[in-house]
C-alpha cells in the first residue's frame, strides 16, 4: 500500500547517508507513489471514505512535503484530487 511506501521512504530518508542503495529503492517508492495520489479521484473525494482518507493523509501529506524538498517531485500541485479536496466538504 501507499501507506508501507510511505513509511519505507521516510526511513530511507532518514539512513539516506548511512545505506548503499537507498536511491533505488527511494525511486521505486516515488514512483509508486505518485501512481497511487494519480488514481485519487479528481473531486476531492477519497475511494475508501473520510475515516481512511483521514488516515491516508497524515502519512501522505508530511511525505509530500519531504518529496518535494529531498527530492524535487511535486505530489500536490499538479494533482487535481488536491486541487478540489477543499470542495469535497
Amino acid at each position: 500500500s501507499h501507506i508501507n511506501r510511505v513509511a519505507l521512504s521516510i526511513i530511507g530518508l532518514s539512513m539516506f547517508e548511512e545505506l548503499d542503495n537507498v536511491d533505488s529503492w527511494m525511486e521505486e517508492n516515488l514512483h509508486f507513489i505518485s501512481l497511487a495520489v494519480k488514481t485519487f479521484s479528481p473531486d476531492g473525494a477519497y475511494h475508501e471514505g473520510i475515516m481512511y482518507q483521514d488516515y491516508t493523509y497524515q502519512f501522505l501529506l508530511p511525505f509530500a512535503d519531504l518529496a518535494k524538498k529531498f527530492h524535487n517531485v511535486d505530489l500536490i500541485s499538479d494533482s487535481e484530487h488536491f486541487k478540489n479536496y477543499k470542495y469535497f466538504f
